[in-house]
Parts: structure tokens; sequence; C-alpha cells
């Protein structure tokens, strides 16, 4: 069984089973590398575009990548017990509603200013479903587990 820690924010690494933690670093590895990748074509530096034409096709491997770390995460989720996967479920339901609420917040704000344009892209609406999953993960652990 796996212990969440961090007021609902992790779980703790070390008490997973070691076909678990290989899931978990596989996972996360992938994720991090198809990040750092998208990360370095998407800086916004245009001379890297142009001294390097061919860099845009590293986006396919960082999607490829991203899309990989579902795999084996779901592996992972498969072997854990209910309440980790009530507590997992409830963090994604409440990042999309952070996503959908906070979302559509910001945009109404955006539409309602005369002066301030803030315009919204994909990591705006990213970051309101981070906040959405945070807040929920930690709900979560105040009423259920701890």
């Amino acid at each position: 069984m796996t212990k969440i820690t961090h007021k609902g924010l992790w779980f703790d690494y070390s008490s997973l089973e070691k076909s678990e933690k290989r899931l978990v670093l596989k996972s996360l590895f992938a994720a991090f590398f198809g990040g750092f990748i998208y990360g370095i074509i998407d800086s916004g530096e245009p001379r890297l575009l142009q001294d390097f034409p061919n860099i845009k096709y590293l986006s396919i491997l960082a999607f490829i990548l991203i899309i990989y770390s579902l795999y084996p995460w779901y592996q992972f989720y498969l072997k854990q017990d209910e309440l980790f996967q009530r507590h997992h479920d409830f963090s994604f339901m409440s990042g999309f509603l952070g996503f959908f609420f906070l979302g559509l917040t910001l945009n109404l704000l955006n539409y309602l200013s005369n002066d301030v344009v803030i315009v919204l892209t994909f990591w705006e609406y990213l970051l309101c479903a981070l906040i959405g999953s945070a807040i929920g993960s930690i709900y979560f652990y105040k009423k259920f587990i701890h």
C-alpha cells in the first residue's frame, strides 16, 4: 500500500515495492525528458529555429515521450489500493475543475478589462489545472486520510 504524504501532494517513494518503483521512475523520467525537450524547442528563441531548422522534429520525440510516460503510470495505478486510486482520481477531477473554473475566470477577466489584455496560452490553463489538482489533493487528504 502506498503511503500518501505531504498533505496529499505526493506519496512516500520508500513505501513502494521494487516493481512499482521501476514503473514510477520510467514514467517520471519519460515525462521529464519529454518536457525538457519541449521546453528547449518552445523557449521562444528564434535563433534556435534559424540555426537548427530540423530541431522542430524533436517535438515529435517530446510528444512520444510524454505519451509513453502515461503507460507505466497507468500500470502503477492499477497495482495500488483503492484509497490511492480514489485520491488519484479526485486529484484529476479537481484539476479539471481548476482548469475549467479558474481558466474561465481568467478568460472573463480578460474580456472585462479595458486596459490590460492578458494573452492566455496553454501554460496559463495548465497552471489553473495544477492549482485545482493541488487544492483537491489537500482536501482529500484532510477529509479522508488524516
